[in-house]
């Protein structure tokens, strides 16, 4: 009698306990009315997705949207991630309804460090500062007498390009997304400080 009593007490307490877990996760990851995906995994979300790297990224979501239909949830972590694969989609959600998408998430704390807690244009909150670094970007950076002034650099980033590649390619296989990456380093070198990058390898980068 008195273990039956004894199992139906920690029972009971189990009971309360989930249900108190329950009541806790519903307030701190409130459920949101999202398109389907994926199940996910609680604090690592559908990142088991990618089984390799982020170069799997495309494949991975075109089965998905094949699965799912045309605008689908993947979790990266505990962010969820909205993909549109339809053109109407997206120019319905960008367009016709710009100013209800144009705002950021709150940033992680760690995301917060690397960019400036929050002060660059990617992730800025839509509203005055957004604003005056889009303008500063238009302006400055994307003005047409501005990307006129960055020719040479273009054409000597495409000349090593190109010289890489072929010399690469005389050596044995070629890695296209390391050279690419090497070319817009250099590109983003050149326009930010005049200068040109002396690095024979790219891993001496990473």
């Amino acid at each position: 009698m008195i273990e039956m009593e004894a199992w139906f007490f920690i029972i009971i307490v189990s009971l309360c306990v989930a249900v108190s877990l329950k009541s806790l996760y519903d307030v701190f990851f409130p459920k949101m009315n999202l398109p389907p995906g994926p199940t996910k995994i609680p604090l690592i979300g559908n990142i088991i997705l990618l089984r390799k790297s982020l170069l799997e990224l495309e494949s991975v979501l075109r089965n998905l949207h094949t699965k799912y239909g045309p605008i689908l949830t993947v979790h990266f972590g505990s962010r969820p991630v909205i993909f549109i694969s339809s053109d109407s989609l997206s120019h319905q959600a960008l367009v016709q309804n710009g100013a209800v998408f144009a705002d950021r998430p709150k940033a992680l704390p760690i995301t917060k460090i690397f960019t400036s807690n929050q002060h660059n244009i990617s992730t800025a909150f839509y509203g005055p500062t957004w604003r005056v670094l889009r303008r500063n970007l238009a302006a400055e950076i994307l003005h047409p007498s501005r990307v006129g002034s960055f020719a040479h650099a273009r054409r000597s980033v495409m000349e090593t390009l190109l010289s890489r590649l072929t010399i690469g390619a005389e050596m044995g296989p070629v890695q296209p997304v390391d050279q690419f990456r090497f070319a817009m380093f250099c590109l983003l070198v050149g326009m930010c400080f005049g200068g040109k990058l002396e690095v024979l390898d790219f891993g001496q980068l990473d």
